[in-house]
């Protein structure tokens, strides 16, 4: 029996290479920081958990025929090669080694040469490489045409009962699809949403059997990093023939909305199945999606509870939960009709005593029909809607609008205008005889010498003395009201130029006052600094608390800053100093949280917002040297602004911290898949680096004011 080596692999996540916005011309990129110590722990861990299956043929080398083995990895770094009847064929020793910046597990050889045996995310063979040559590998199925899984369902219950919804195989035409089901929206208390179990059917031949199931769930915010997944276990059901079994679980309980708070929401699903081609157990089969598994969607919301139904006059428009409290039905001509107004344009026509230009405003309903009242021996009118009202003779009238349901509107004032005439008065004089009277059709009774027949001149008593406040310019009469001598200059406090003595603006503000003021949170005053029509901090945030006065978590252990999916802090280096000169790092969730990262009235900024900082930056004289004018004169920078960025260096999503004293990261709030936007500054690049990265990773965050 021939020796081989078997190299296995598994990548990790590198740092992505990061584009020089403001310079599309430059393809390369600032030297990285040094590439973090590999922990080969966990492949290691993976590798002793169990036998891998390989089925496989090839001729890489003269002595590498067709393979059909059993690669058991065991205690003591030790591979035992297993034949299909179980015969132990040979037992040769391995290590755990770096190679080419991966984990690798290397044995000795003999006669074939070196081989790699490279894996895919959920663990099965893909390729061999030997001396030269690849040929495809492919995993065993374990006779899966001897037993496994021909039929399944999720059962759910939302306060109605159990339902069931079929996964991918044979589905019925009783039961609707799991995948790709909206199940709807839940209030965030009083609401039931729960997994009460599954149900396969399953088959066996020969002298296979099949020991039991389970369905496995797991629920997660959507396009956040799911969790792992937790099972119910299916039990023996019924015999249905034919080698036919049925398992099923109907009285879970798990409550999937429990401790969720509002938001959209993903329940990921698959079943699997233990038995054993020979007849004992101990193997698995699955439905799962051909790997991919099954996902269905609901969301959480607060509820507000009220009336809900505007036919009623409790109806709460903000309410989104009925409390029963409807009770009286609304009047239905109530706010049927509402005219909000009937503006006079004189601008574009020539208005004669019989005509003028008028528009109306209806603020609630659809009038059908308009009717005018005349005053003072105006004529009536009935308009039907839509239709001109402008064509309409001049005088005064009460306009009332009707709907198809009869239903009536309150009656609003229309003044028609008319020829100035009769010393300005409005009345128009008919007969020409200089006379205003009712002869005169004299039916404008806002005219002052409205029935006047003795045409007395018309008199507006008012202020006439510009030098005060109260000055009237169409008064004809001083009444002695002026008593506020105008005082002038700029009277808008929002301004520089503001002068509190002044009463009358002489167009002199000019000078905005500034907004950028600095805030405190978590005991600490925050220098800030405006650039452009953005406020920013001066330096990095270091709050250990959300804006809401709970606390952030701070995590020191590697292990399980990777393994988070929730907010959390650190100080560079777990060392508190370093967060009195670089700010604290925080991983992108605790940007995300709803408690919010930064103080009252201030956010983390988006993408789009650095962009804008970046694109004034290049606009006033710094195009291509951004990074440079932002950075401290202690660093490598110029610091133009006073935004000071030190180089403060990030945390690893999985491992150590790096780059402190070379560069400076900061999150940005906007998320990209299941990765965030974020920027860099690295010393001796005069640019500002852009990319998206692993939510895990600790940066530094700083805070932009919210726009007025």
């Amino acid at each position: 029996m021939y020796s081989y080596l078997y190299t296995l692999c598994l990548s990790l996540l590198l740092l992505p290479s990061l584009v020089a916005l403001g310079t599309p011309e430059t393809s390369g990129r600032p030297e990285e920081a040094s590439t973090p110590p590999l922990d080969c722990s966990n492949f290691e861990t993976f590798l002793s958990s169990g036998e891998f299956t390989l089925d496989y043929s090839t001729s890489l080398g003269t002595e590498c025929v067709t393979i059909s083995t059993t690669l058991d990895f065991g205690a003591g770094q030790t591979i035992t090669e297993i034949a299909d009847d179980g015969t132990v064929l040979d037992s040769y020793a391995y290590e755990i080694t770096e190679s080419e910046g991966q984990c690798a597990l290397a044995s000795a050889t003999e006669n074939c040469g070196a081989q790699l045996i490279a894996f895919n995310g959920d663990n099965t063979a893909l390729t061999l490489t030997a001396n030269g040559g690849t040929a495809t590998l492919t995993p065993v199925a374990q006779n899966t045409n001897d037993w496994g899984i021909w039929q399944s369902y999720v059962i759910l219950d939302a306060g109605l009962g159990n339902n069931y919804r079929a996964g991918g195989l044979n589905p019925d035409a009783v039961h609707p699809s799991f995948a790709g089901a909206d199940l709807g929206a839940f209030a965030s208390t009083g609401s039931t949403l729960s997994l009460n179990g599954g149900e396969i059917k399953t088959y066996k031949n020969n002298s296979a059997n099949v020991c039991g199931g389970n369905i496995q769930y797991r629920v997660y915010s959507t396009g956040d990093t799911p969790g792992s997944f937790n099972g119910v276990a299916l039990a023996f059901a019924d015999d249905l023939g034919n080698g036919n079994q049925k398992w099923s679980k109907d009285d879970a309980g798990v409550d999937l909305l429990s401790g969720l708070t509002p938001g959209d929401y993903t329940l990921e699903i698959y079943w699997d199945a233990d038995g054993d081609t020979f007849g004992g157990c101990g193997s698995t089969n699955y439905e799962s999606n051909n790997g991919a598994n099954y996902t269905a969607s609901f969301s959480v919301f607060t509820p507000v509870y009220g009336c809900t139904d505007p036919a009623y006059t409790e109806y709460n428009a903000s309410a989104n939960t009925d409390d029963g409290s409807c009770s009286t039905l609304l009047d239905p001509c109530e706010n049927a009709l509402v005219l909000g107004s009937i503006t006079v344009d004189l601008s574009t026509t020539t208005v004669t005593a019989e005509d003028g230009s008028a528009t109306l405003t209806v603020t609630t309903g659809t009038p059908t029909s308009l009717t005018l009242s005349g005053i003072n021996g105006a004529a009536d009118y009935t308009i039907a809607q839509p239709g001109a009202i402008d064509g309409i003779a001049a005088g005064s009238y009460t306009v009332m609008a009707t709907d198809v349901n009869g239903c009536t509107s309150d009656n609003l004032m229309l003044i028609m205008p008319y020829v100035q005439c009769c010393n300005g008065c409005g009345v128009y004089d008919s007969d020409t005889d200089g006379i205003c009277d009712d002869s005169d059709n004299c039916i404008n009774k806002l005219a002052t010498n409205y029935a006047d027949p003795n045409n007395v001149t018309c008199i507006v008593n008012g202020c006439t003395d510009p030098a005060y406040t109260e000055y009237n310019a169409s008064a004809t009469n001083d009444d002695g009201s002026c008593a506020t001598l105008v005082v002038e200059g700029c009277t808008d406090s929002d301004y520089l130029e503001y002068d509190a003595s002044a009463n009358t603006d002489d167009g002199s503000c000019a000078t905005l006052v500034s907004t950028c003021a600095s805030p405190s949170m978590d005991g600490h005053s925050y220098g800030v600094v405006e650039i452009g029509d953005q406020c920013w901090f001066a330096e990095n945030l270091l709050t250990t608390d959300y804006a809401d006065g709970s606390a952030i978590p701070e995590v020191t252990d590697d292990a399980t800053w990777s393994g988070l999916s929730s907010g959390a802090r650190s100080d560079y280096d777990n060392d508190a100093s370093n967060a009195l000169t670089y700010g604290r790092l925080y991983n992108w969730y605790a940007v995300n949280n709803g408690s919010g990262l930064c103080p009252s009235g201030w956010h983390v900024p988006t993408d789009e917002e650095w962009t804008a900082l970046e694109t004034y930056l290049g606009t006033n004289g710094h195009s291509g040297t951004e990074g440079t004018a932002l950075k401290s004169s202690d660093w490598d920078g110029t610091d133009d602004f006073g935004f000071s960025a030190l180089p403060g260096g990030y945390r690893f999503y999985s491992s150590d911290f790096y780059a402190a004293g070379d560069r400076s990261y900061w999150w940005s709030s906007s998320p990209s898949g299941g990765d965030a936007w974020f920027r860099v500054l690295t010393t001796s690049y005069p640019a500002i680096l852009q990319n998206t990265l692993n939510p895990r990773f600790g940066y530094s965050v700083r805070c932009l004011r919210d726009a007025d």
